[in-house]
């Protein structure tokens, strides 16, 4: 049997969590195509890297910012043996 762990050591990796994700925020965008929805991390400027599954052969996609806008996107690269696309994206400015 494990010995419980300390609330304070609990308290610390819960405030660091919430540091980590919020410092992410602003990274994480939304995808969608006519037949998934994702998620995916801004790599770049103009760029978002998500599951290929999420846009395997499809022809129209759009990303919505963090800031909530929409902006289409266009599939620029893909890996199905890892599950990694790569899709382009008019960059917020």
């Amino acid at each position: 049997m494990t010995a419980p762990v300390p609330s304070s050591l609990l308290k610390d990796l819960s405030t660091e969590i919430a540091r980590i994700v919020a410092g992410a925020a602003g990274w994480v965008a939304a995808v969608h195509s006519h037949r998934s929805r994702s998620s995916g991390f801004i790599w770049r400027p103009g760029l978002i890297v998500t599951a290929d599954e999420a846009l395997a052969e499809e022809s129209e996609i759009a990303v919505t910012l963090p800031d909530g806008q929409t902006v289409p996107a266009k599939l620029v690269g893909r890996d199905p043996s890892t599950d990694g696309s790569v899709a382009r994206f008019a960059a917020a400015g």
